[in-house]
Formats: structure tokens, C-alpha cells, sequence
């Protein structure tokens, strides 16, 4: 009995450093009267009208919307992304949406994105507009026209097995 509280013991404090780890390295994301707050240092601001969302540089001069766009599926499964376009010429593309923050947090979800590090179209500086234009001028594939052929697929695969159980 003693080698197992002293196996669980190692266990829970080998999570606990994992844990105070991850959370010691977190930024805090806050929006506070439209501006975006990172580790309590204003770098942009952001509006939400009818769910899309314009991102500005702290001095009112609008960058680009960020839209949150989903596809529900046939199998009942949904995907979702966020539609990025520039304020000037209409350019868009388009990033997968992670679920950063729990609850309500909607908003702090979408600047969590915005700040990830392998596309940082929002950085400590506000917007980066050096990755903004090389992003929305990328012409590859679309993550809304993967959507399509996925549920193309899915469409073909629910076809297959419904012929298959009919055959029989």
C-alpha cells in the first residue's frame, strides 16, 4: 500500500508542475471598453457587430473583421474557422478556430487566435500587418472548401453503407 501512495504522490506532483507550468507562461487576455488587453498592456481594439468582429490599431484605423463561420455536418459533427478580411481591398482567409477559453468567452477566443504564435496576426506591438498582408494574400486552399469535400465525402460514405445494408 505504501508503493502505491507513494506512486500517486510522484504522479500528482508530477501534474502539478506540468500545470503551474503551462498557466505561468499563459497570456491574460482581456478586453476592457473595446480595447484588448494583454498581460495588461493595450494593443489593439476590437468591435463586434452582429458577430463580426473588427480589429482596429489603438489610434481607430480599422485592420480587418475576423467572422466566425461553422459547417455542421451530415454524421452530426461541426467544424469551425474564422474568416479573416482586410478592411481596404476584401481580401480574406480563413484560420481554424480553437477553443482557447471555456464558457462565454467568445470574444477572448477569437483574440486567443488572433495571438497564436504560428500565424500572430495580433502581437504585443497590435497588429501585425507584415503577417496580415502575406496571409491574406496566400491563395491556398480555403479551410470553408475542405469543409465542402468533407462533407462530400461524408455524403459518399453514408451512400456506400446504406447500398451496402440494402445489398444484403
Amino acid at each position: 500500500m505504501d508503493k502505491f501512495i507513494y506512486k500517486m504522490k510522484n504522479q500528482l506532483f508530477t501534474v502539478a508542475l506540468i500545470l503551474m507550468s503551462v498557466f505561468s507562461q499563459a497570456q491574460k487576455i482581456k478586453v476592457k471598453k473595446n480595447q484588448i488587453l494583454v498581460d495588461e498592456k493595450a494593443i489593439a481594439k476590437i468591435d463586434d457587430k452582429k458577430r463580426i468582429y473588427t480589429v482596429s490599431t489603438l489610434n481607430d484605423e480599422p485592420k480587418f473583421t475576423a467572422e466566425v463561420k461553422s459547417k455542421r455536418f451530415s454524421d452530426g459533427s461541426t467544424s469551425t474557422w474564422i474568416l479573416i478580411s482586410d478592411i481596404n481591398n476584401q481580401n480574406t482567409n480563413e484560420i481554424p478556430f480553437d477553443l482557447i477559453f471555456s464558457g462565454l468567452a467568445f470574444e477572448k477566443n477569437i483574440i486567443g487566435n488572433l495571438l497564436k504564435e504560428n500565424l500572430p496576426l495580433l502581437s504585443l506591438d497590435g497588429v501585425n500587418e507584415t503577417v496580415l498582408n502575406t496571409f491574406l494574400s496566400d491563395k491556398s486552399e480555403r479551410i470553408s472548401v475542405k469543409m465542402e469535400q468533407n462533407e462530400l465525402d461524408i455524403v459518399e460514405k453514408i451512400r456506400q453503407a446504406r447500398e451496402l445494408y440494402v445489398s444484403k
